[in-house]
């Protein structure tokens, strides 16, 4: 006993002279055991970081030693027993987020079941390029890295959970959000039904005050006449006047494309008055300018409130951020399971993009939590998807495509064309990198263009 217990000493003095950061967890993701240059380079003490239990999902945590532990998480196929690489961060002194490869190796009893893991942290990384990998599908494991990245540069702005994303609308709606944010105008969200147009609203609303108690009142717009509408405002404003000098109160005005013709009214009149410094804060599932242009709305209140317009895509037309999404609704489900999962199969994704997604971004939630509760590996599968999506998916029997002929040389200059010119979109008109992308000298690229006249 007195031999095992020098060895384990001896083995503990070792890694804890390392100069790598080093640190082990046993087998329910606690870390039981972290070197001085773990600790020093998580800038947590020992005390602190010991204890904590490491879960994969990249949602802020509520003091240092937890976000430490969050971002030292290895991917769950780790306890599975198998030994990878991967990336670990933390948040530096400074607000960066530093980036570092880590080997993770499962610890095996002599029985062959796992009694912890093993981690040694190497050298650091700086983040290249857009958030989301440009070279092939993103692994479980980027997309977990590159959530807690764009978690981190945005959620000093405002919750991210409904505008994760890197396609070209949400980098548009993410700015429109922000400045929304930093001013106190009225604002009309404008999104589908799933879209999470009430969550953006209220993240608006939050992000405009630094006060903690921040008076806002959302009303649901069908359920309010002109008279009770009047009566609940004035209500909300003579309990909250007392903190107008420090802050514009709100009005969150849900579904407001259901709002009563006597409630537009009523909302108007009392918009108009002196004493009535308040913002609205709108969601729509249509654009209230273009109903009241087909005299469904009313004019001067669409106007009114229409200062500041947020048109929220739907999922089906930004399928590139359908991964990241998925990713981030997993992590959720991390955050309130015991079990932990990495992310989804390649071939799930693709099932996933095939789909039209009527019910937008909250049917994606919904589905990954089904699908997550039945799988049975460290990654949601094809065979996890409900049945009913299945469904959905699959071709209509007997659906045939007609066939439509095809001028081929015409058609592969048109591939050619996108191709190059997506290419060198993506070079930023360098030639010489657009070359090596698509597998061809500068100077074949050179007489590619010429020859079809793309400049």
């Amino acid at each position: 006993m007195a031999r095992k217990r020098s060895t384990a000493n001896a083995l503990k003095q070792l890694l804890s002279s390392s100069s790598l950061p080093v640190f082990v967890l046993d087998d329910q993701r606690r870390i039981v055991f972290a070197n001085e240059a773990c600790c020093r380079w998580v800038d947590v003490v020992e005390e602190d970081l010991v204890g904590q239990r490491c879960d994969y999902h990249s949602a802020p945590r509520s003091t240092a030693a937890e976000d430490a532990a969050s971002g030292l998480c290895p991917p769950p196929e780790v306890f599975t027993g198998v030994r990878m690489a991967a990336e670990v961060s933390h948040r530096s002194t400074t607000g960066r987020l530093e980036r570092r490869v880590a080997e993770f190796i499962p610890l095996q009893s002599t029985g062959g079941e796992l009694s912890g893991v093993l981690v040694v942290v190497e050298a650091s990384l700086s983040w290249q390029g857009s958030l989301q990998p440009t070279t092939g599908e993103p692994t479980p494991s980027e997309l977990h890295q590159t959530l807690r990245k764009l978690r981190h540069e945005l959620g000093q702005y405002f919750r991210v959970d409904h505008l994760v994303g890197e396609s070209e609308e949400l980098h548009r709606v993410r700015a429109q959000v922000r400045l929304a944010s930093d001013s106190k105008t009225h604002v009309v969200v404008i999104g589908n039904h799933g879209s999470g147009s009430e969550t953006v609203a209220r993240a608006i609303h939050y992000a405009s005050s630094t006060e903690e108690q921040v008076p806002v009142l959302p009303l649901a717009s069908e359920l309010f006449d002109g008279e009770l509408l009047r009566s609940t405002i004035t209500a909300f404003m003579s309990r909250e006047r007392a903190k107008w000098e420090a802050m514009v109160p709100s009005i969150l005005l849900l579904n407001a494309d259901l709002l009563a013709t006597d409630a537009q009214q009523e909302l108007l009149e009392l918009l108009h008055l002196p004493q009535c410094n308040l913002r609205v804060i709108t969601t729509t599932r249509q654009c209230l300018l273009k109903l009241a242009a087909r005299d469904e709305f009313s004019h001067d209140l669409a106007f009114r409130l229409s200062s500041l317009v947020i048109e929220l895509p739907p999922l089906v037309s930004r399928i590139r951020d359908l991964p990241l999404l998925a990713q981030q609704f997993l992590e959720e489900v991390n955050r309130q399971e015991g079990r932990q999962l990495s992310g989804l199969s390649p071939e799930a994704i693709d099932c996933l993009a095939a789909y039209p997604w009527p019910g937008d971004i909250a049917e994606l939630r919904d589905l990954i939590q089904e699908a997550a509760a039945v799988a049975e590996g460290p990654q949601i599968k094809v065979a996890d998807l409900p049945f009913v999506f299945h469904q959905a998916i699959q071709p209509t029997k007997g659906e045939v495509n007609a066939f439509k002929p095809v001028e081929m040389d015409q058609f592969l200059s048109q591939v050619e064309s996108r191709l190059i010119r997506e290419t060198l979109t993506a070079s930023k008109g360098n030639k010489a990198q657009a070359a090596r992308w698509l597998g061809m000298s500068r100077a074949r690229l050179l007489r590619r263009i010429q020859y079809l006249e793309l400049e």
